[in-house]
């Protein structure tokens, strides 16, 4: 099969050329030098590699070979990139076990990458979690970008995960435990934060068996007045199970640029959201918020997570839509309502 020059159109360009530049500037990743690749849409797989994560260990179906200058093994782009918020990552391979980050900064913009590279400092080593090890950072022009050690192990299939939380849960635990601070408060009542929240509770399209909305509205409000106390702890931020990598009896967790000291109820909220019996857990966690310090029902600290992410939701929907995934984030929102009438219900209203 014939090699096609790399011309495609977008932002794919500006990571290849990017890419290259890094590599030339890091003295952990080898040289840029040319190689075939397939590429399909925004991602770039070179033939032949050897070691990649299994998700990433095939050729993508349909695109074309193109011939790229890069050491890379394999090139992805995130699914929110736009030609003005750039975000990729690149891996290496058998030969180099490392993968790279790098996002756009701005003066505007907080840097990802500074911020991930700064809660790599606050986290202990543990025995349960793995943590990929930090080997270079630095930027480029303006890009930040880290490079870190793979990290073994997969990312568990939708129908799996259930099987998983128990030991995930295990993982965190040792984080939170680890790391524990003093105990926090929403401080939604009053603020800008609450009253978005309202908004959008007020007016999202309501689902057939979530509490009626009225009640909803009045429960989260008593909720939101009586700001309990909260279990606070070092965070990951993003909890959701792309972030995390099963290997045996090692868990593996990547992707730490939103970690930081807040409530962990906001880290529960989003690994729990898949798992259809995510309320067995009450009892387990409710005994982690005592351990903590903390003995406010944990479902009420779970429900606070929840009105906090509404008052982000309109946000997050709107830069979904700039990327394309405006349906998917509508989705995502819609199922955070859901889960904080179940929180509500099980509170007693």
């Amino acid at each position: 099969m014939r090699y096609r020059p790399f011309r495609a159109r977008g932002i794919l360009p500006k990571i290849v050329g990017t890419l290259a530049r890094i590599e030339r500037q890091s003295e952990v990743l080898p040289q840029p030098r040319y190689q075939p690749f397939w590429q399909r849409d925004r991602r770039l797989r070179r033939l032949g590699a050897a070691g990649l994560p299994p998700a990433l260990d095939v050729l993508p179906a349909g695109g074309r070979l193109v011939v790229v200058k890069t050491a890379a093994a394999y090139v992805e782009t995130s699914k929110l990139s736009t030609p003005d918020d750039l975000r990729f990552r690149a891996f290496y391979g058998e030969t180099t076990p490392v993968t790279l980050k790098a996002a756009w900064e701005t003066p505007s913009k907080p840097s990802r990458i500074g911020r991930e590279v700064s809660a790599r400092t606050q986290l202990p080593a543990l025995q349960r979690l793995r943590i990929p090890e930090l080997h270079d950072h630095g930027q480029h022009d303006t890009i930040g970008f880290l490079v870190e050690a793979m990290v073994p192990g997969v990312v568990p299939a939708r129908e799996e995960q259930p099987d998983h939380v128990d030991h995930v849960l295990s993982g965190v635990e040792e984080l939170y435990l680890a790391t524990a601070r003093e105990q926090a408060r929403s401080g939604l009542a009053g603020s800008a934060a609450w009253d978005r929240a309202r908004a959008f509770l007020s007016e999202t399209r309501w689902a057939r068996g979530w509490l009626p909305r009225q009640t909803l509205l009045q429960a989260a409000t008593d909720l939101v007045h009586a700001d309990p106390p909260l279990a606070a702890a070092m965070t990951h931020g993003d909890l959701v199970w792309s972030n995390i990598l099963i290997d045996d009896d090692r868990i593996g967790l990547v992707d730490w640029e939103w970690a930081g000291p807040r409530p962990v109820a906001s880290d529960i909220a989003k690994l729990l959201a898949p798992v259809p019996d995510r309320l067995r857990l009450i009892g387990r966690l409710d005994e982690l918020s005592r351990q903590l310090g903390v003995h406010t029902p944990f479902a009420a600290q779970w429900a606070l997570a929840l009105v906090r992410s509404a008052a982000s939701a309109t946000h997050r929907i709107e830069v979904a839509k700039a990327a394309g995934r405006e349906n998917a984030a509508i989705g995502r929102a819609r199922k955070q309502v859901g889960m904080l009438s179940e929180q509500l219900r099980f509170l007693g209203h």
